[in-house]
């Protein structure tokens, strides 16, 4: 077993419009680091993040998530070790109930309910917030699920977060 959790080597993404986002970005994260991607807006952070759970594949270089390579067919494996979490809840969070969001990872990798209801009980009880299961998001409705490839909770053993630094200074 690899002890190396992400390799990105020679990594370039360029998209549709012809901007290229990546250049040649190459990195080893291995098990128990924790690591922090900085940089000005457009630099390219969400789409390298975009990578690491296959979102996006690499116009050209090599992606490794544990032992597997990231291609088209290796997606679904991959994104069962890898989840993203936006920084806006309204970008992560879609389903009527806090249930719902938690369960539509585990569902959506093909978990029998009974599964899926222990794994989002647990996952509610780890954080303390059991007693939210029912509730529901303000505002949400039966339409708000237009982002399927978004991944609550399915117990990824990598977590990758996209944090926007686009607000004005206040100074």
């Amino acid at each position: 077993m690899s002890h190396h959790l992400l390799e990105f080597k020679d990594v370039r993404y360029r998209y549709p419009d012809g901007t290229e986002a990546l250049k040649g970005i190459s990195f080893l994260i291995t098990h128990g680091e924790s690591v922090g991607i900085v940089g000005a807006n457009g630099a390219g952070k969400s789409t390298l993040l975009l990578h690491m759970n296959g979102h996006l594949l690499p116009t050209s270089g090599f992606v490794t998530v544990g032992e597997v390579p990231l291609r088209k067919e290796t997606r679904p494996e991959i994104r069962r070790k890898v989840g993203v979490v936006f920084q806006n809840p309204d970008d992560q969070l879609f389903m009527p109930t806090v249930f719902d969001d938690v369960a539509f990872g585990p569902l959506n990798l093909g978990l029998p309910p009974d599964r899926v209801r222990e794994r989002v009980h647990e996952a509610l009880r780890q954080v303390g917030a059991l007693a939210l299961a029912s509730t529901r998001r303000r505002g949400a409705r039966s339409s708000d699920c237009s982002t399927p490839s978004r991944t609550p909770r399915s117990s990824p053993r990598t977590t990758s977060t996209s944090s926007s630094t686009s607000a004005p200074d206040a100074s």
